[in-house]
């Protein structure tokens, strides 16, 4: 599961005391929405750049378009240290087994690249299975995957340290099923690179 957020930069002014709030899209082009709540009044902004400004005791004013030549002066430096999105792969595994896929098993080296040009990777290796079998089965199951994953890194330069696994079992389907049911999307190891 994905969870995308909507970028929100504040600045406080110390020469007038105001807040000024810009809503962003996201890296999608997503634009939320958020309430900026003054003296006993708010603005809603929901628009992609705009704006309000507001002090500690005054209504905020009404919403305007800031320029990205402005975002970019007032907000640069904060924008280029904001963390990049995780990098997601979702690896597939044969029914029963820790065996990857052969399309998954070559994409190993490029996971291990895109993992390697992170000046300070953090890996999650997240292993899954379908709902054939006993659920504490399938719990070690979805273990021995990212396990296999996690090896497989490691022989291509990803140093143990940044990585870190985790077993779903069958609780988190990508596919959701009845209790029995053979899902080879469900037989998976998803990466999460941040």
């Amino acid at each position: 599961m994905r969870i995308i957020m909507t970028l929100v930069m504040v600045l406080f002014l110390s020469a007038c005391a105001k807040t000024t709030v810009v809503l962003l899209p996201d890296e999608n082009g997503t634009v939320g929405e958020i309430e900026v709540t003054g003296a006993q009044a708010s603005e809603h902004i929901s628009t992609a750049n705009g704006y309000t400004e507001v002090g500690s005791s005054e209504r905020p004013d009404a919403v305007k378009t800031m320029s990205t030549a402005k975002i970019e002066k007032v907000f640069g430096e904060a924008l280029q240290a904001e963390p990049q999105p995780p990098i997601s792969r979702l690896l597939y595994f044969y029914s029963d087994q820790t065996t990857l896929k052969p399309e998954s098993l070559k994409e190993i080296p490029g996971i291990a690249k895109e993992i390697l040009a992170k000046p300070a990777p953090e890996v999650s290796i997240i292993g899954h299975s379908d709902a054939m079998g006993e659920k504490d089965y399938n719990l070690q199951l979805s273990l021995r995957r990212a396990e296999t994953v996690k090896a497989l890194l490691m022989k291509d330069g990803v140093p143990e340290k940044s990585m870190y696994i985790f077993s779903h079992g069958e609780n988190d389907p990508l596919i959701p099923t009845a209790d029995g049911v053979s899902e080879p999307k469900n037989r998976r190891v998803e990466v999460f690179i941040r």
